[in-house]
């Protein structure tokens, strides 16, 4: 599937959302364990490449909408949330892999979405000197694969073929040291536009598009050992998915976004513990979306964009994780699952502050846009309820969102029978 289709596939189905979202999300509860958004791009962006590197995130590629990729690259300094143009791209491209080593970034493949050309080009950036230098291609070119880095080698794996046409289960090792490439072991399932995490020096594919034109959305999670160059699976995801964000968090690979078998997008965040672990929800973010860019940083999960029920985002967010994190606060905030839900006249939201701050519920609709704020104010710490009347809203879904400070907590609702 081209990324003008997959754009054009997200647009049609957003529609949908209402008939398919499961909004028995039950309350939520922050200990640490929040989204906070922290910064915005100068436009909105998908399919955009994200690697971290001493406190900047670099920001490279994508889509700022269907009719082409771009070269433009930034570096968003997360000491003080500014952003500032970087050297472009040696040339336009979206969906593309990329990998950090020996404090360079290494950029694999990709393509651009106007002329669905995949690309077998590989670049290393230099922070330091601002500057891009071509390596040796890719034996395959490929737009959408993975790529993921063990043990000083560089595994690019899967990805889609020029003009989207079908999907490839080719696992190709780069070795930075020579410049040299070699196949390995291909993945059971052939597939593009999934995600990847290492965990133990394994690395973790999930979900993605399978087959060929119209592609089959998967919930399956392979596991490649670069060790003993062989694949083996993992729990099936609790829904099939693709254009995910994936991170490794103190020993649990987080997996937030993406979009499902009917491109709908998806806000649902779950949790792996290990190959042999089950699957976890941790709650959603702050808006559905798929096409995530993203990478990990000092055990926080940063994401960027992202397209959201036709929307492309210009927002940089920071995931906050509470396990194993040692400056995580003690004070919890809380926020209620509204009630009765569905609703067609009045429902009730609890929420909890746990220290005095600045305090907003504001309610959205499908596109992202506000149509109430139902709380604005400072508020000390303890517990409160607030109310929404449908009054002249129309049926469907809504997101509200909970923020103290620059924490945040989101829930959907469902207003019906009006």
């Amino acid at each position: 599937m081209s990324a003008l289709n997959i754009f054009r596939l997200s647009c049609r189905f957003a529609a949908m959302i209402a008939f398919v979202f499961c909004l028995s999300l039950g309350s939520l509860r922050a200990q640490g364990n929040y989204w906070e958004t922290i910064g915005h791009m100068p436009l909105g962006t998908l399919l955009t490449a994200v690697e971290a590197l001493d406190s900047q995130l670099y920001i490279m590629g994508g889509l700022h909408n269907p009719a082409g990729a771009t070269t433009e690259m930034y570096a968003f300094n997360l000491k003080t949330n500014t952003i500032l143009p970087r050297q472009p791209l040696p040339k336009p491209l979206a969906a593309s892999g990329t990998v950090v080593w020996e404090d360079k970034i290494y950029l694999f493949g990709g393509g651009s979405a106007s002329q669905g050309t995949a690309s077998n080009s590989v670049y290393v950036y230099d922070p330091e000197l601002n500057t891009w230098t071509s390596l040796a291609d890719m034996p395959h070119a490929r737009a959408y694969p993975v790529a993921e880095i063990v043990n000083g080698k560089m595994y690019v794996i899967g990805g889609a073929s020029t003009g989207s046409t079908f999907s490839y289960n080719y696992v190709e090792c780069y070795d930075p040291l020579t410049n040299t490439w070699a196949a390995k072991n291909p993945m059971p399932t052939a597939r593009a536009y999934m995600t990847s995490a290492v965990l133990n020096n394994k690395i973790y594919v999930f979900g993605g598009l399978g087959g060929t034109p119209p592609y089959i959305s998967l919930a399956t999670v392979e596991i490649y050992d670069p060790t003993t160059d062989t694949w083996t699976t993992a729990p099936e995801l609790s829904t099939s998915r693709w254009g995910a964000l994936a991170g490794t968090l103190d020993n649990i690979i987080f997996l937030a976004g993406g979009a499902n078998e009917f491109s709908v997008d998806l806000d649902i965040v779950d949790g792996l513990q290990g190959e042999n672990g089950s699957w976890l929800s941790y709650g959603p973010m702050p808006y559905a979306a798929h096409g995530l860019g993203g990478t990990v940083f000092e055990n926080n999960l940063y994401l960027v964009g992202g397209l959201s029920e036709g929307t492309v985002r210009n927002d940089i967010l920071v995931y906050h994780p509470s396990v194993g994190v040692s400056e995580t606060p003690e004070a919890t905030q809380w926020l209620s699952q509204n009630y009765p839900n569905p609703f067609h006249n009045v429902t009730t939201i609890d929420y909890e502050v746990s220290h005095a701050g600045a305090v907003s519920i504001i309610l959205y609709d499908v596109t992202g846009k506000v149509v109430q704020t139902l709380v604005q104010d400072k508020q000390p710490a303890g517990k409160y309820s607030c109310s929404i009347n449908a009054g002249s809203l129309q049926n469907g879904v809504y997101t509200y969102t909970l923020r103290i400070d620059n924490q945040m907590l989101a829930s959907r609702l469902l207003i019906v029978n009006k």
